[in-house]
């Protein structure tokens, strides 16, 4: 073509692509794009050709290999070209800009380059899409309004931008899964061509015949991880495996499902052996393989066989995260595991990282024996009585709640004062009446002195976690019996040994809080081990309040707190432990968990006034999962409400 017409600058803006798609050099490719710039500026009638797109070009392909000098000059050229306003590659070229800026934190320079590209006429929807992923990016609250434009300006671009929208909901704290659900549903409904489904409640024809199979997956993850939603999630996972019958994650994600919570073993041993046809060398195959072993047959010598294949065939971090998991199931299932050796040399392979540690930690925590627990309960005792007559107050834990659960304690305290009024007013006495209804009626003013020292009495025992909660262990009374008599205790060379091997694993566990000590997921782990090994459930209790409380958190991360509260604080009669798990799982449900789990758990220890209303979500719940498709249909609908988008919809509906 180039030989036919020389001097056709856009043809070598393409012969320059072409080559950038091949192993060309980066000099030789810049040589082409430079002719074309060079023919460009030497035609005399420049309204031939596009200067946006000649400079652009060129600035995009410098873009993409990190020469951001060189990339600016090229953007800023082509918007000073002939004509560069008239360009279709205007709008595009403001844009790319926009993007530099960004990634350069010049923000003034991206927010007038991108206003820029917005109001050029909308003849293509990448800009606008860029402009929307910076936006998700930066978790603005303009998203919606930018969507309901595009959907207005782009109405063929629909599945494009609900997924996006699907994205930026995914990102929002805390997360909404019916939302992020109904954005997918939306992409997949918007991308069906021409068909339409026949019945009114067609979940499965729209699975079936939409072309927009990256939401299908997305949409299939929602209801898997996010609502619950199995048995749907499955209807989704069989239609993506024919519709991508060679992709290795879609395989994974469906065998998963079926083992964690379809109780579908052969369907999960299928997936698995296909995804490792797919690509023998992916570990998280084998990994899941070793769950499937474990939950189905209880093999641990199978399972242990397959976390090790995993291990041996990666390297780099992949292979961090391999011995990672190992350690977890050596710590989970108490395995006799192989030598420390295995794990330590992660100390050299990744110098200072908290990952490698945390699997030192749980490799060590797998070898330790209930002798360690009785050595730790000794020595949570022995702590515990010293800081006893230092403070005899206990543990006051307000710092590490944060606003909201102190909120929500208020509110408790409010409620209780309440309760105790009424209490008052229903055993009063005849001849003690009227002082009993003063009293009520003290209590049910909050400006009152009777008031104000109840809601400080009952604030300080909620916040307080008291020594004698923590001390009725059997071990726990000996040794305290032990200092009342003024007699001494010194660990014999068996417990001194125990001891070590607890304290080397503790001290392990804060080095890698310091190397990350913003990751929720190792606090976890440390506040677990203080809980089962340490035994010092006070300090557990704090680390796992810590982890929840830096920053807005996953509902994970409050289910794991929730649990810990809520397991101890019904074992051991700690009020205050019940107290929290109480805040901690009104908020799980505050937050949106459609998980009939949580709302049992939240169930049994929410007040007599709370109780109904959870029975009833409970009911609503249960009767959702065995109509589960006329539900998502009317949580589409009512999403489609609440996000002013209901109108816009009515089109792709007809």
């Amino acid at each position: 073509c180039i030989n036919n017409d020389p001097l056709n600058v856009h043809l070598y803006v393409q012969k320059a692509w072409c080559l950038a798609h091949t192993a060309a050099k980066h000099e030789h490719i810049s040589k082409i794009f430079k002719k074309a710039i060079h023919l460009y500026e030497k035609n005399h009638s420049k309204g031939i050709w596009d200067g946006c797109l000649c400079y652009g070009e060129y600035g995009v392909f410098l873009h993409e290999a990190s020469c951001l000098d060189e990339a600016e000059q090229q953007y800023i050229k082509a918007t000073e070209s002939h004509n560069a306003r008239k360009s279709e590659n205007y709008a595009q070229v403001c844009a790319n800009l926009a993007v530099l800026y960004q990634s350069e934190g010049k923000s003034d320079l991206r927010d007038y380059w991108f206003r820029t590209a917005l109001l050029q006429p909308a003849k293509h929807i990448s800009p606008w899409i860029m402009y929307m992923d910076y936006l998700i990016s930066s978790r603005s609250s303009k998203i919606l309004k930018l969507v309901r434009r595009m959907l207005q300006l782009f109405p063929a671009h629909w599945g494009e931008i609900f997924l996006r929208l699907g994205k930026h909901f995914e990102k929002e704290e805390p997360c909404d899964p019916q939302r992020i659900a109904f954005a997918y549903y939306m992409a997949m409904k918007a991308d069906m061509g021409s068909y339409r489904a026949a019945r009114e409640n067609a979940l499965l024809d729209i699975y079936q015949n939409t072309n927009n199979v990256h939401a299908l997956a997305e949409f299939a993850s929602t209801l898997n991880y996010k609502m619950c939603l199995y048995k749907n999630a499955e209807d989704c996972y069989k239609i993506l495996g024919e519709k991508r019958p060679l992709d290795v994650n879609i395989a994974l994600h469906y065998g998963k499902l079926a083992l964690d919570h379809l109780g579908d073993f052969k369907t999960a041993l299928v997936q698995f052996e296909k995804a490792l046809m797919l690509d023998p060398g992916c570990p998280l195959a084998y990994e899941y393989l070793a769950e499937y072993y474990l939950i189905a047959h209880g093999d641990k010598d199978s399972a242990e066989e397959s976390y090790l294949r995993a291990m041996n065939m990666t390297s780099g971090d992949a292979y961090l995260d391999s011995c990672y998991h190992y350690a977890l199931f050596l710590h989970s299932y108490r395995v006799e595991a192989g030598p420390i050796c295995m794990f330590t040399k992660l100390t050299y392979l990744f110098p200072n990282n908290a990952k490698a540690l945390i699997c030192i930690a749980q490799y060590l925590q797998s070898q330790l024996r209930e002798e360690h627990r009785s050595v730790a309960k000794i020595q949570f005792a022995l702590k515990t009585l010293e800081a006893k007559d230092k403070d005899p107050k206990g543990h006051c834990v307000k710092k590490f709640l944060r606003e909201k659960q102190l909120e929500t304690h208020a509110r408790e305290c409010a409620a209780r004062i309440r309760r105790i009024a009424d209490a008052i007013e229903k055993a009063s006495d005849k001849d003690i009446f009227s002082k009993s209804m003063d009293a009520s009626r003290s209590l049910r003013r909050k400006s009152s002195t009777l008031y104000k020292r109840t809601q400080e009495s009952l604030v300080c025992s909620m916040l307080t976690w008291n020594w004698i909660d923590f001390l009725r262990d059997p071990i726990h009374l000996i040794i305290e019996r032990l200092i009342a008599g003024r007699e001494h205790f010194e660990f014999d060379e068996g417990q001194q040994a125990c001891r070590k091997d607890l304290l080397r694993i503790h001290e392990i566990y804060r080095t890698a809080l310091k190397v990350e000590p913003d990751n929720v997921v190792h606090r976890q782990h440390y506040a677990d081990f203080l809980e089962k090994w340490m035994m010092d459930l006070p300090e557990a209790g704090k680390w796992f309040l810590h982890s929840i409380n830096d920053r807005p958190c996953t509902l994970n991360a409050l289910r794991t707190a929730g649990e810990f509260f809520m397991r101890n604080g019904t074992e051991h009669r700690i009020c205050a432990f019940i107290d929290i798990a109480k805040c901690l799982y009104k908020e799980i449900i505050e937050c949106g968990s459609s998980s009939l789990e949580d709302l049992c758990q939240y169930s049994t220890i929410a007040d007599i006034t709370q109780k109904k209303l959870i029975e009833t979500q409970i009911n609503e719940r249960t009767s959702f999962l065995s109509s589960d498709e006329r539900a998502i249909f009317e949580i589409m609908e009512k999403q489609s409400q609440d996000l002013a988008l209901y109108d816009m919809l009515v089109k792709i509906n007809d």
